[in-house]
């Protein structure tokens, strides 16, 4: 180990900064992170940031000068402690990494409130050189780009360290046009994707949930993905010389993959298959879920959903649901937990709907009678000094059920489900809020109280704007009911897919814009999602998104292609086997519009 003064190793100086910041002994933790081999503490006063280059989700660049040096900054945004788990990774890869083609680490603050990577300023971005300069290198050029490449790229994979999102927009270029591979904010270390790899089959092979696996680690920009990563295998160096090889075809021939146009709307080679009986149409469900605190941050997530598929030990009957907390998330944990229990109950209601309908009362009184029960045994731990504590957690509710061709939709709240008809937008549930006049007018009759609070129609004294809900103990007597609106529809052959989101979706984006979006994405339900919850971050939404799609055709063998929601070619490769044949459909002149976005 390291004498008192002397320098120390990345990773060591990282552990004791950690200790010392989490004494509040900040002035300790720098100068311990100023001995290490690269400086991990230096003052933000060093740094004379100016111009900003590039700006993401997770971070912003800006050009500066660090010691009369020209050097590009990484300002992380942490909001979490995994933000600040990824960040420490990010510059412990950096720190290994010596290559003339690797972007280099020259200094680092790893302490709060700023938290930011000292690099050397590079001169040009591959991808701007190619997309809004029109730089078209010559061959020798191209050949000696794509072998300096892959040479930065050997020497990152020797250090057992997988790079996962290798694009043109993380290649930069010095003045001499020499390749430098940047951003490792997602990259990981191949030892530990194989270890997280095996103890999932570990858990699958037990019957355990697996579907977190693939949320953490399908990550990357989509047109870069290998075909293997598209169907939720783990990433590996084979996927980033494929990312390596789309990235040279792209310097070679000057167009974005799979695409030859560019639209606003991100698009995308999909798999959907459109050959199918109607009696298949239950059957054939295909659901995912995605699901984000957003801007609140994660320890207030108070969305929960449910994807029961198939329903028990039928392969006729599916439920999907999604709850959306409010002043809490004890409402929608309860209901997501006991929704099928209560539904079982009422399996021999008259119809599905009804059933529907009074699995939900049953969960409002149930999780009431719960709080109850649990208040007055903290009244009697506590005494009367805890009725001023006391809180009154509520959920919106959205189910649909699928038993053989028929949808069965219950709702009570905002949140909304959404049908594709025919490549269109179909609303198969209302929005519960005051803002409705005949939801007023029944909130009213009720004996409730409505009223006009700064942008909308509001029930009760704590101003809730739906008008049904699960819990709200407090608001039933103001009208507030746990009653759902319940509809019934029969499927058809012209029914592709059905989308349930809570509201944080629903403020930003309209219907048609959702089924648009979904048209033109890789057709796997939760990377759908995902699109859908990324774009209403984008426009703003400060509220938690959870988007579950489930397509009511088959995946299978028949690729489509669409821009803008209308379909422009098909081609027939195999399951999943899309790259090779949009490539092929692209040498006979099919078009497909690109995919910008990186999940």
């Amino acid at each position: 180990m390291a004498g008192a003064e002397g320098p120390l190793g990345v990773v060591e100086a990282l552990e004791l900064m950690a200790t010392a910041v989490q004494k509040g002994l900040f002035a300790e933790a720098a100068a311990v992170g100023n001995r290490a081999t690269v400086p991990l503490g230096i003052a933000s006063s060093s740094l004379a940031c100016s111009a900003e280059l590039s700006r993401g989700t997770q971070s912003t660049v800006h050009s500066a000068t660090y010691h009369q040096q020209p050097v590009a900054v990484k300002k992380a945004r942490i909001g979490t402690s995994s933000d600040l788990a990824y960040f420490r990774k990010e510059i412990r890869i950096m720190a290994q990494l010596q290559h003339r083609n690797v972007m280099g680490l020259l200094a680092a603050k790893l302490l709060p409130p700023d938290y930011l990577l000292v690099m050397p300023l590079a001169a040009k971005n591959l991808a701007t050189q190619l997309h809004e300069r029109g730089w078209r290198p010559d061959w020798p050029t191209a050949l000696r780009l794509a072998l300096q490449l892959a040479q930065g790229l050997s020497h990152v994979h020797e250090a057992g360290i997988i790079h996962r999102d290798i694009k043109p927009a993380n290649v930069l270029l010095t003045a001499e046009d020499e390749p430098i591979l940047t951003d490792f904010g997602i990259a990981e270390y191949a030892a530990e994707l194989e270890a997280e790899a095996a103890d999932r089959n570990n858990l699958v092979g037990r019957g355990k949930p697996s579907g977190g696996f693939h949320k953490r680690h399908m990550v990357g920009t989509l047109e870069y993905m290998a075909p293997e990563v598209l169907q939720k295998q783990p990433t590996s160096y084979f996927s980033d010389v494929y990312a390596w090889a789309v990235t040279v075809n792209e310097v070679a021939t000057g167009v974005v993959p799979f695409s030859d146009c560019t639209v606003d709307n991100p698009a995308a080679h999909t798999v959907l298959e459109m050959g199918y009986g109607r009696q298949e149409l239950a059957a054939a469900i295909t659901p995912g879920v995605f699901a984000t605190a957003g801007l609140r941050g994660s320890d207030r997530m108070e969305d929960r959903h449910v994807i029961a598929s198939p329903l028990g030990s039928s392969t006729e009957g599916h439920l999907l649901a999604v709850f959306d907390g409010h002043r809490g998330a004890e409402a929608a944990e309860y209901a997501a937990g006991s929704v099928l229990q209560h539904l079982t109950r009422h399996w021999c209601a008259p119809t599905p709907a009804a059933a529907l309908s009074r699995t939900c009362i049953d969960v409002d009184a149930f999780f009431r009678e719960q709080q109850e029960e649990e208040w007055r045994q903290r009244v009697q731990r506590m005494g009367p000094a805890a009725a001023s504590e006391r809180r009154w957690p509520g959920c919106t509710a959205l189910a649909a059920l699928l038993w053989q061709n028929q949808l069965h939709i219950a709702n009570a709240g905002d949140c909304r489900a959404v049908l594709c008809r025919a490549g269109k937008a179909v609303a198969l549930s209302r929005d519960q809020t005051a803002d409705r006049q005949d939801e007023r007018e029944r909130v009213l009759a009720a004996g409730g109280k409505v009223e006009w609070r700064v942008d909308s129609w509001r029930v009760g004294a704590v101003g809730l704007q739906v008008t049904r809900s699960l819990g709200d103990a407090d608001l039933k007597a103001d009208g507030l009911t746990a009653e759902p609106e319940v509809a019934s529809y029969e499927l058809t052959a012209d029914d592709e897919f059905l989308i349930i989101a809570s509201d944080g979706l629903w403020d930003k984006l309209r219907n048609d814009e959702a089924v648009g979006l979904v048209h033109d994405t890789v057709k796997m339900p939760a990377m759908c999602g995902q699109r859908l919850a990324t774009e209403a971050l984008t426009r703003g939404s400060g509220d938690n998104i959870t988007v579950l799609v489930a397509f009511l055709k088959p995946v299978a063998t028949l690729e489509e292609i669409y821009s803008r929601g209308r379909q422009k070619h098909k081609v027939t490769p195999t399951l999943y086997g899309s790259r090779a044949a949009l490539l092929e459909a692209h040498s006979k002149g099919a078009s497909a519009d690109e995919l910008r976005e990186t999940y």
